[in-house]
């Protein structure tokens, strides 16, 4: 991209917590120098440093959008943001700490030890759905960022997530789990850690720490619960920041939906990442990033075939 001088501004559309994932995010980066150079082997640049870095984020599109329009923007254009909080709920207590796998395991999902009623997590669900006044499901810091604690939501649990995908990816036996849940959160927007604090409130109320008449109150009247509250949050690392889809469909990304499964989420971790550019004929450049996969590399590699070809011929022809 440049000298570091030419990027003058960076914007993020979507925060997360130290220790959440993201499999889709959006990034914009004014830039001011100049454009000489392709998308194509902008983007083949950008993903052989991010290779070498080390980072788990690869750059999937570049497109031109024009920066004085007004027609795109980071954070008020988005309509929907997607989360979706992973559970493994273990089959007896005390399993985490008699397998070496469980600390892998544990940086993706949040294991869980028995009881949980699966039937209670959906009633829990269900009344946290639609819109509301979420005031206790977060905390005084998010209160003063916020303009309004209204939000319309929407949850869905899914129980049909199968335990043998965990074993793609470590040598747990299936007699460890009885099942694998992920908690889906859909909304324009969040308050400051809601998802978590949701989370963490459902999973009380599963495994019956908290009444379903006290979810309801936290609803009736938030402000008793702003401080302390009668469940914690759920560890970050269960949580993961699936989509941002934008109202505009120019802008809406037609992302393929991603596989809720450990195996795809370790091999397939996307974000999206905008980045502006300033200049005459091409002002502004959306990026996208996904994670490398065999399509993917397929892309890539035709796409380095023909910069060499290109470069070749150049040459030939001087």
């Amino acid at each position: 991209m440049g000298p570091s001088r030419w990027i003058n501004r960076l914007n993020i559309s979507s925060r997360t917590d130290k220790d959440v994932h993201a499999l889709m995010n959006t990034v914009s980066v004014r830039h001011s120098g100049p454009i000489d150079y392709s998308v194509a082997l902008l983007r083949l640049m950008l993903n052989a440093s991010l290779k070498q870095s080390g980072e788990s984020i690869r750059i999937h599109l570049i497109r031109p959008v024009p920066l004085s329009s007004g027609e795109f923007s980071l954070v008020t254009g988005v309509a929907r943001r997607e989360y979706v909080y992973r559970l493994a709920l273990l089959a007896e207590p005390g399993l985490t700490l008699m397998h070496p796998e469980a600390a892998w395991l544990g940086s993706s999902r949040w294991l869980v030890e028995p009881p949980l009623s699966l039937e209670l997590l959906q009633q829990a669900a269900g009344v946290l759905n639609e819109e509301h006044d979420f005031s206790a499901f977060t905390n005084l810091n998010g209160l003063s960022r916020c303009y309004t604690p209204l939000r319309r939501l929407e949850i869905c649990v899914d129980d049909s997530v199968s335990v043998d995908r965990l074993h793609a990816c470590n040598s747990f036996t299936s007699d460890c789990f009885t099942g694998c849940v992920d908690l889906h959160f859909g909304a324009r927007s969040f308050l400051y850690k809601q998802v978590r604090f949701m989370a963490g409130a459902l999973v009380a109320t599963a495994k019956g720490t908290v009444t379903l008449d006290q979810l309801k109150d936290m609803l009736s009247n938030p402000s008793d619960y702003t401080g302390l509250k009668p469940y914690d949050a759920a560890p970050p690392h269960g949580l993961y920041l699936k989509c941002v889809r934008y109202a505009n469909p120019k802008w809406d990304l037609n992302w393929p939906d991603i596989q809720a499964d450990n195996a795809t989420l370790n091999t397939d971790f996307c974000r999206q990442l905008l980045i502006r550019f300033r200049d005459k004929t091409c002002p502004m450049n959306i990026v996208e990033l996904s994670r490398e996969h065999e399509a993917y590399l397929a892309t890539v590699a035709k796409e380095a075939s023909s910069v060499e070809t290109a470069r070749d011929e150049s040459c030939s022809r001087v």
